[in-house]
């Protein structure tokens, strides 16, 4: 610890308008060494200050930390210097897809705001700024990656104040994006113009909902013959590498139709490997996405992704009758909310038939002159 210190005021700025506080703090370097540095603080314009016994007051609670028994040297680090430790001691524990998603983040928006300024420098005030300036769309996975590398920086020692209070941060509202899913008329256009084994993939992702990620690593071994289902185990990243499901509720076992299990059996059943083989191990995603495109711009479809099937998945699921556990475990969610919220739409069909049944309820009896012709 420091030897014990009052500080110095100061009176700076261009009218000599605001105080200052000047002391001396024991910090870390990223190399570990410990440096006694001058720390400089901004206490308060005169007008808000007009005192210097008030200034001195504000200095004085600076100086408590410094000063206590137990205060230990601060890491001296600007956030470019802790995310570069962050890159190489806690990224790698992630999924390649996450390490790629949390990348672009990142380097396209935390390290161009935040890179230069010191850890014991950000505050909430900053993040609200940075947040206020980050697109609607974007910001809950922006901020969802500068919290982990905060939640690292507190565990590490590096940090020592909390920058996500419960109800601090201000998050700009969002409008949620209409989610269109093919039709069933689509899904069936597209299975039946496709030539194998896009067919069958195609067939999959409509029956199933598993995500195309999950299509695409899917072996023979996957199809239980004997039980009518398929296990979904593994997942297939960007980077053509096949690694496990999103979460643990990834892992599910969904039944087969009698005719999907039956073209399964037929084209399989002497087979073994992927399902969907490429040159070099599975079918990339960009492939199989480019085929899609070029089918549905054939039949003259809008272009959407696979994302679509699955949609289209769980409406059918919901216009079925589906509970909502059922819905939940064949689409691999750990929330059955976001099975509703995300992958179900309302069905035209039953809504009118619900109008009917609550104007049959609830409608006055009209006179005959009102009745409608």
């Amino acid at each position: 610890m420091a030897r014990y210190q009052k500080g110095q005021l100061l009176l700076l700025g261009k009218n000599k308008d605001v105080y200052y506080g000047r002391f001396r703090e024991d910090v870390e370097l990223p190399d570990g060494r410990l440096k006694r540095i001058y720390r400089k603080v901004r206490l308060g314009t005169t007008e808000e200050l007009p005192t210097k016994r008030m200034a001195r007051r504000i200095l004085d609670k600076h100086l408590e930390k410094v000063n206590s028994l137990d205060s230990r040297p601060k890491a001296h680090l600007t956030v470019r210097q802790f995310v570069a430790m962050y890159e190489e001691d806690y990224l790698p524990m992630l999924k390649p897809g996450s390490q790629d998603t949390y990348r672009s983040l990142i380097y396209n928006h935390i390290l161009p705001f935040f890179g230069d300024t010191l850890l014991d420098e950000v505050s909430v005030q900053q993040v609200q700024r940075f947040v206020n300036q980050v697109s609607p769309q974007s910001v809950v996975s922006v901020l969802g990656a500068f919290r982990s590398i905060w939640r690292r920086a507190l565990l590490w020692g590096k940090a020592s104040h909390d920058l996500f209070p419960k109800k601090g941060i201000k998050l700009p509202e969002v409008l949620p994006t209409e989610r269109e899913p093919f039709t069933d008329e689509e899904v069936n256009q597209i299975i039946e113009a496709a030539n194998e084994p896009q067919r069958t993939l195609y067939w999959i992702v409509a029956e199933t909902g598993v995500r195309i990620s999950e299509a695409l690593a899917l072996k023979v071994e996957d199809i239980d013959f004997s039980t009518g289902r398929l296990r979904v185990r593994k997942n297939l990243n960007r980077h053509r590498e096949i690694g496990t499901p999103k979460s643990k509720h990834g892992y599910r076992n969904p039944v087969l139709s009698p005719e999907l299990l039956a073209h399964l059996h037929q084209r399989y059943i002497n087979s073994s490997g992927l399902l969907f083989p490429g040159p070099k191990g599975a079918i990339s995603y960009r492939s199989a996405i480019h085929s899609l495109h070029r089918l549905l711009a054939r039949l003259g479809i809008p272009r959407r992704g696979f994302h679509s099937f699955r949609y289209a998945n769980g409406t059918a699921m919901v216009e079925l009758g589906a509970d909502v556990k059922t819905l939940q475990t064949r689409l691999g969610h750990s929330n059955p909310t976001l099975s509703i919220q995300l992958y179900s739409r309302a069905v035209p069909s039953q809504e009118r038939l619900l109008a009917a049944k609550l104007g049959a309820k609830f409608a006055p009896k009209l006179h005959p002159r009102e009745s409608i012709a």
